[in-house]
């Protein structure tokens, strides 16, 4: 039977003393600075006086010694710079006694058999845990600042020393108007004054859940480093390093870790099937009903699989496994500003025929969107559940014939498309896809401008139609400015500064012979455009 999680309230002196610890490579850095050390100074000094102070909550893990900080890391190592730089002190001013107790409570145990002193709390990294060491050992001013790294950005044994020195300076600012009595009274605080709440739990992955549970805030970023957390924990020592690297190269392929986490939960959603972000960490760790769970080894190897498509989709014109159909594709997807089914697309590359696959998805998106939009959540679900399908059964015929009930008829498409006001993205597609006659118009170099805007002057149109009217396909041109000018926003202003720039040689000669821009005729080419749109989005062709 699983050993259960344990919780204590404690003094931090007593749960520093009876343990060592370590703090797992992939653990967040540390990475307090000036404002968080004098905030936190600050907190302390204020308080030094007081019966207590209650620290927070610290998470471990690990039947033996030392054990592993899963929450409290950055709090644990302040406290121990506090405490050499306390340490230092005492013996410059000659409280040996006092000193001998900081450094024995704090800093360094015994090996009753060897007789050799050891460090209460290590780090992983070895040039850090030296760092860390030398700390303990000399006083501020002793220690060298280290340099920055190549790329400007302080690394952690600089980050380490710059806390250090700064608590020393702030500590020797305090007890400068009576050494001797403000050593002790610091001394008596942090040793049984200081006040944390401790889980423990044997097992790192339960002790894990309890992190996500208690710091859960809704931020990415700690979804990110929780997973990290958990996949790197589940592995050999032997092969933690290459797992840690093999997940920061992952990581750094994306510029926002919201997106390294939609990243994961996609590729996760796509051979699991829908799960919410909030409850992706216990679909891996198989807390999460009906959801078989993914161990750290398969989720290293499916994210590195998936990652050279996935980072096509986020930037199509990027290099990858992906062929040109697909990716284009991609982009038009992008336009349209659809993330959800991009599990269905990862899916997809499991099949034989994914670019058919793929133009059928698209058909799907285009058609449901442009007469409303993809729905709520249980839309997401279904498409969830399509990609676990098609990646089980690798193929998508049966799939997307599951989905058919959201795809409109071919009537209600050109109803909705002629009549409803629709945002610049999606007239951006179907104006290209009736012009090039192709479901993956290339989009680049044009632009949507609207021939006269709702604020403009349209001479003799009814000013409550214009609102409803102005944003519908018979209004818009596919033009190459991304930007319209000014004193063009009457049907002479047009005729003199957009026509020039529409890319349809069509709609060049037709609005040049046009005296004026009405309702009438707005609708009448709306028709005539529908008739075309509808021809290429219900044709069964590829487009290629």
């Amino acid at each position: 039977m699983e050993k259960p999680l344990t919780a204590s309230s404690n003094t931090l002196s007593s749960l520093i003393s009876g343990n060592r610890f370590t703090i797992p490579i992939y653990q967040r850095n540390y990475s307090w600075g000036d404002d968080e050390i004098s905030d936190f100074f600050s907190d302390l000094s204020d308080s030094v006086d007081q019966d207590y102070y209650f620290l927070g909550l610290f998470i471990l893990t690990g039947e033996n010694q030392p054990k592993e900080v899963v929450d409290g890391q950055q709090r644990l190592l302040t406290v121990t710079l506090l405490a050499a730089a306390l340490y230092h002190d005492a013996v410059k001013f000659g409280r040996d006694a006092l000193a001998e107790r900081v450094k024995s409570t704090f800093l360094t145990g015994i090996n009753y058999d060897t007789d050799e002193e050891s460090a209460r709390i290590s780090l992983s990294d070895r040039a850090d845990d030296r760092t860390l060491q030398e700390i303990l050992r000399k006083s501020a001013k002793d220690i060298v600042l280290p340099v920055e790294n190549e790329d400007g950005e302080d690394s952690i044994s600089r980050n380490l020393v710059k806390a250090y020195k700064k608590l020393s300076s702030l500590l020797d600012e305090n007890l400068k108007d009576d050494p001797f009595k403000r050593l002790g009274i610091w001394a008596n605080f942090l040793t049984d004054h200081l006040y944390i709440a401790q889980f423990t739990h044997p097992d790192s992955a339960s002790a894990f859940r309890v992190f996500e549970i208690v710091n859960n805030r809704g931020k990415d970023l700690t979804t990110a480093d929780l997973l990290k957390s958990y996949v790197l924990s589940q592995s050999r020592p032997s092969e933690m390093h290459e797992r840690y690297e093999q997940w920061q190269k992952i990581a750094k392929s994306f510029r926002d870790p919201s997106t390294f986490v939609q990243f994961i939960r996609h590729v996760v959603t796509a051979r699991g099937g829908y799960v919410l972000p909030r409850d992706l960490f216990d679909a891996l760790t198989g807390h999460l009903t009906k959801f078989e769970s993914i161990s750290p080894t398969q989720l290293m190897a499916i994210m590195s699989h998936d990652l050279p498509y996935y980072l096509q989709m986020e930037d199509p014109s990027t290099a990858g496994p992906a062929n040109d159909y697909q990716a284009s594709i991609y982009t038009v997807l992008n336009k349209l500003n659809v993330i959800s089914i991009r599990p269905i697309l990862l899916a997809l590359t499991n099949t034989e025929n994914p670019d058919e696959g793929a133009s059928t998805l698209l058909r799907l998106v285009v058609r449901r969107i442009s007469v409303g939009s993809l729905g709520t959540g249980n839309v997401e679900r279904r498409f969830s559940e399509a990609a676990k399908r098609i990646y089980s059964e690798r193929t998508w015929e049966a799939a997307f014939a599951d989905l058919s009930d959201l795809v409109p008829s071919r009537e209600q498409f050109s109803e909705q498309v002629l009549s409803r006001a629709l945002g610049k993205n999606t007239l951006h597609v179907l104006q290209a896809s009736a012009m090039q006659k192709k479901i993956n118009p290339d989009l680049t170099d044009s632009f949507i401008q609207y021939v006269i805007t709702k604020d403009g002057n349209w001479g003799t149109t009814i000013p409550s139609e214009v609102n409803y009217w102005s944003a519908t396909i018979g209004n818009a041109v596919l033009s190459k400015i991304p930007r319209r000018p000014g004193n063009s926003d009457s049907w002479t202003g047009f005729q003199q500064e957009i026509l020039k720039t529409v890319i349809s040689k069509e709609d060049q000669t037709y609005f040049a012979d046009l005296d004026n821009w009405n309702i009438e005729k707005l609708e009448a080419r709306g028709r005539a455009l529908t008739k075309t749109i509808a021809s290429v989005w219900y044709s069964q062709e590829t487009g290629e």
